[in-house]
Parts: C-alpha cells; sequence; structure tokens
C-alpha cells in the first residue's frame, strides 16, 4: 500500500509538472506578443509626438526654432531607425521634390493605416504665405514581412511674401554627415542666409545643417 501510494504520489507530481510547463508555454506563446505589441504601440505613439508640429519639441519644431533663432540643438528619437536626408536644390530653390528629412522603423504596431500612401494629402500643399509653419510632417505604412514599416518626412516649403518673393528654411548636410544613417540622433545646426533668383522669383532661404548620427 505505501509503494502504491509513493507511485500516486509521483503520477501526481508528475501531471503537476506538465500542467505548469503547459501553462508556462502557452503564457509565452500568446503573452509575449501581446506585451511586444503593447511596448511597441508607446513607442509608436511618443515617435508620432516626436513629429508632432503642435509638440514644441518635435523634430521639425527644432529645426523651425533653429533657424529662426541661430544656435543648434540634438535631437533623439525614440527608438533606433532609418533616417534620411535630401539637401534643398540650391540651383533650383523652387524643386519641392527635395528639401526634406526622413525616418523610417519597424514595429509591431501602427497608427497609420497600411497602404503605403503619404498621410495627410497636405503632403502635395508644398506652398505657403509667409507666417505659416514651413513645416509640413506626413506618414505612411507598408507591410514588412511580420511587421508595419512606418515612415516619417518632414518637408520644408517656401512661404510666400508677395507673388515673386518666398521665404523657405532649405536642409543642407553637414560635411561631417551623411545622407543616410541608422540610429537615434540628428544634430541640427544654423549655417547662413543667402538670397537667390531663379525663373523671376527670389528666394530668401534660411539653410539649415543636419548631421545624421
Amino acid at each position: 500500500m505505501i509503494f502504491m501510494k509513493a507511485q500516486s504520489d509521483i503520477i501526481a507530481m508528475i501531471i503537476i509538472v506538465i500542467i505548469s510547463i503547459s501553462l508556462v508555454s502557452f503564457a509565452l506563446l500568446w503573452g509575449l506578443p501581446l506585451i511586444q505589441k503593447r511596448q511597441d504601440e508607446s513607442i509608436v505613439n511618443r515617435v508620432d509626438r516626436s513629429f508632432d508640429t503642435n509638440n514644441a519639441n518635435s523634430l521639425p519644431n527644432k529645426i523651425v526654432y533653429i533657424a529662426k533663432n541661430k544656435g543648434e540643438d540634438t535631437f533623439t528619437s525614440e527608438t533606433d531607425g532609418v533616417w534620411a536626408l535630401n539637401e534643398y536644390d540650391s540651383n533650383n530653390p523652387g524643386n519641392m521634390e527635395r528639401n526634406y528629412i526622413e525616418f523610417s522603423f519597424l514595429s509591431k504596431a501602427s497608427k497609420i493605416a497600411a497602404n503605403n500612401e503619404w498621410i495627410p494629402n497636405l503632403c502635395g500643399k508644398l506652398d505657403g504665405i509667409l507666417g505659416e509653419n514651413s513645416a509640413i510632417v506626413c506618414g505612411k505604412t507598408n507591410v514588412f514581412q511580420d511587421n508595419y514599416n512606418i515612415t516619417y518626412k518632414i518637408w520644408f516649403r517656401r512661404l510666400k511674401e508677395t507673388d515673386n518673393r518666398y521665404h523657405m528654411i532649405g536642409l543642407i548636410k553637414d560635411p561631417r554627415g551623411v545622407s543616410f544613417s541608422v540610429g537615434k540622433n540628428v544634430r541640427i545646426m544654423y549655417d547662413s542666409v543667402e538670397e537667390k533668383t531663379y525663373s523671376g522669383i527670389t528666394y530668401i532661404i534660411t539653410k539649415v545643417k543636419i548631421l545624421l548620427e
């Protein structure tokens, strides 16, 4: 009888261990992805805020502030990603296909529909009136394997003073830097102001150096 009771205790212990392992495996299988998604949602929200023109500490507003007040500053993203800088066209300042900085990163969550289209449509409205914010921020998302590839782009548009006179911030690459980089940090430095005339239009360009670190 004692031997049979000992066997029963061992079997019961084995069953408990098997159940415990199964529960842990279940928790890991379903719990970790959920935790990862919640963490990614938090990061996405913070990144989104760091590109929001309503946030004084966002990257677009830091660049605008340096353009107005000179000096330099450093922006640090909430996560690592790929940076791309496209300098303004010094030969044709009115070329609004250039003059932007872009940031892309991977996440399990996204606030932007994954249709690979820029949102909002303001991205196409690259002219403004002097006194408006010169920075336009757009975002888009596409699916990459099991993740979302999220991209934010900051364009700096020309602001109209008169029919033939515009003001704009012109992004230029710091000679020490590169046009593409992987990381978190962007250094922003005031450079100079120049005046250029192209096709009968005069551009007052405040040049801001960008150093991708």
